[in-house]
């Protein structure tokens, strides 16, 4: 049996390139959220634990999904050997944690000289009802 593209029909080429469109995103995202799920494990694993202030939780407006808008908690950290102010915010998450972290110090794991690769750990937070 011989493949013949030239002789597919546009109806054919649509759903093909649409199924190929489809496997490449899904495999992609996949991609990234295993390569994420790692990084976290790793980096809890071997990063350097700080701890840092709780700053606010913001809406992530960028992302959507039904109507809403996902939540980010923001920390911060002052170096003490350069004396830089950082910012580090969390994954998403779909409930409001205000009322979980005000004055508290959060854990972050940041590799080690690169501050700009961390996770910060907000494991002790309830689980969101869906």
């Amino acid at each position: 049996m011989k493949l013949d593209v030239f002789s597919w029909s546009g109806g054919q080429l649509i759903i093909a390139a649409a199924l190929l469109a489809f496997f490449l995103i899904a495999g992609g995202t996949l991609y990234h959220w295993l390569w994420k799920k790692r990084r976290h494990k790793y980096l809890r694993k071997y990063g350097i634990p700080i701890e840092t202030d709780f700053l606010r939780v913001e809406l992530n407006t960028s992302l959507e999904v039904n109507g809403r808008h996902p939540f980010r908690v923001l920390t911060q950290w002052r170096n003490p050997i350069t004396n830089e102010m950082h910012v580090f915010h969390s994954n998403n998450i779909w409930f409001d944690p205000t009322k979980y972290l005000e004055g508290t110090k959060i854990i972050i794991y940041v590799e080690r000289n690169n501050p700009e690769k961390y996770y910060l750990d907000l494991s002790f937070l309830p689980k969101a009802i869906k």
